[in-house]
């Protein structure tokens, strides 16, 4: 059983090192024409197990999509020429959402994962290109 550690706002660069290490990610649909990139892994610093997802193209201004709709959605877009190419690489930012209780030093509830963020980056590799 992992220790509960405290919520944090306190922001340590080598959690983005360890994230490279603990946070895998997945192109979808494919590394060839991503949409969304789907991370899936242990906080970089309390641990615990998370999953989120970066959208790299998004909508503006339109009516919720499902994630099939905006692909298929996208997918349309760029035969048409509208999307520029190339999306990756792509620098963001991720926070932990592990839905652990992580105990806020200021009292508040409802807070969602440890505190914890860090930047990754994503790019093609050589054998998708």
């Amino acid at each position: 059983m992992k220790k509960s550690i405290s919520y944090t706002y306190e922001i340590d660069e080598t959690w983005s090192d360890k994230a490279v290490d603990t946070v895998s990610a997945s192109a979808v649909p494919d590394a060839l024409r991503p949409v969304v990139l789907d991370l899936e892994g242990d906080c970089p610093r309390c641990g615990h197990h998370m999953a989120d997802e970066h959208w790299l193209i998004t909508f503006s201004g339109v009516a919720s999509l499902d994630r099939d709709d905006a692909i298929r959605a996208v997918d349309s877009l760029r035969d048409a020429g509208a999307v520029q190419e190339p999306v990756l690489p792509a620098e963001f930012t991720v926070q932990c959402n592990c839905g652990q209780a992580h105990p806020d030093p200021l009292g508040r509830s409802g807070l969602k994962g440890c505190g914890a963020v860090w930047r990754m980056r994503f790019e093609k590799s050589q054998e998708t290109e």
